[in-house]
């Protein structure tokens, strides 16, 4: 999914990464398929795979490792570009990452608390099961919805937002290999960017979500900042027909800061996308990841949870984070007591938040990684198919 692609404000520039602008026509090309996402979208039966095809050859052909790749800004938005291949094929990745069944933070770890389908074509409703309209695939396929989200806290800056996207998914073959395309256009400012923090290293997907306005960073508590506009494009390529690897390729735009001036820079943009790429590469191509089907159920036994019991399991996961907080130092004293006098903390998660770090604790748990509480109302992955 491209609205999961999150890049905040106040990140540190990388250094020595020259950046290359794609050609003219490649950039042509974005902006006829971004024509296809929004209020103001072009009719579908007006695609065609032949006016992208030099995006296509694009996405295909090598690249230097040390160059970062845009495509200029795009309504006043900066813009970066990162590919890298996932060894799955096509309909397992669709399966998996676009699953009305399981929730986005499943595959996207490290970029979502939560994201949900507002409507979809124009009704509320899940989208269809992709994976079921490869077979046969003729003419391109066009769906349209409208996506909630709320991402994870950046590393830098803690700042997290909220906000709608409109969302175009446009399937189709192209020289005997199927491609989906994954648009989104954000509908407009979001939500005030709250504090957040990472705990301890990224990788490890510990996310602390206070409620209040501003930047977690120390001084900026006051700043209060939003995500103004951003725009994604991001292909599942087939580089063989029907065979794994899948080339996961994506442009992104995003404007965001405070007091309407932008504080974002191609370097930003292009750190954020990795960090979902690594996340997400991570968790698909993991052989202790559970069957789909599976793991469908196992979110509806988390559905199906007592409150009591829901909120037995965020107990012991914020008593673990408590614990950890304190013997590592993670965060100031002051915020310390804001969260955790009176389990103040556990007391503003609404059930759906709580819903989503059980998951994430139980993904976790099946990728071996260390986990904050025991999911003792839900099976261990040995008790369960693959």
């Amino acid at each position: 999914m491209t609205g999961n692609l999150c890049v905040l404000i106040c990140i540190p520039a990388w250094g020595g990464m020259k950046e290359v602008k794609v050609s003219v026509s490649v950039r042509h090309e974005l902006s006829y398929l971004l024509s296809f996402v929004g209020s103001e979208k072009t009719v579908p039966h007006e695609f065609t795979s032949k006016r992208i095809e030099n995006v296509l050859d694009f996405i295909a052909a090598s690249k230097e490792s040390d160059v970062l790749y845009h495509a200029g800004d795009f309504n006043g938005s900066p813009s970066a570009y990162y590919q890298f291949d996932i060894h799955r094929d096509l309909a397992n990745i669709l399966r998996l990452a676009y699953n009305p069944n399981i929730p986005s933070v499943v595959t996207s770890p490290s970029s979502l608390r939560m994201a949900h389908w507002v409507e979809f074509e124009g009704r509320k409703r899940q989208p269809p099961k992709l994976w079921e309209l490869l077979p046969g695939l003729e003419k391109p396929i066009i769906l349209t919805g409208v996506e909630h989200m709320v991402n994870s806290p950046d590393e830098y800056s803690g700042a997290y937002y909220e906000y709608d996207l409109d969302r175009t998914l446009i399937l189709f073959k192209y020289r005997g290999r199927n491609i989906l395309i994954s648009l989104s256009r954000q509908k407009g400012i979001s939500d005030v960017g709250r504090q957040g923090l990472v705990l301890g290293p990224d990788e490890n997907w510990d996310y602390i979500y206070t409620g209040k306005p501003g930047i977690s960073k120390t001084g900026f508590s006051w700043v209060r900042s939003y995500m103004y506009d951003s725009y994604g494009i991001a292909f599942y390529y087939e580089i063989d027909a029907g065979k794994p690897p899948v080339r996961f390729a994506v442009f992104k735009w995003v404007k965001a800061g405070f007091q309407k001036i932008n504080f974002v820079r191609r370097s930003d943009i292009h750190k954020g996308v990795i960090r979902f790429a690594d996340a997400f590469k991570e968790v698909l191509e993991s052989s202790d990841l559970l069957a789909p089907s599976v793991l469908g159920r196992v979110r509806q036994k988390i559905e199906q949870l007592t409150d009591a019991q829901l909120q037995k399991i965020v107990g012991d996961y914020l008593q673990s984070i408590e614990l950890r907080c304190q013997k590592e130092n993670l965060m100031s004293k002051k915020r310390f007591k804001e969260l955790f006098t009176n389990r103040h903390y556990q007391k503003i998660l609404s059930r759906k938040e709580m819903e989503s770090i059980v998951i994430l604790e139980y993904i976790k748990q099946l990728l071996g990684k260390n986990q904050n509480t025991k999911l003792t109302y839900l099976p261990i992955s040995s008790d369960l198919p693959k």
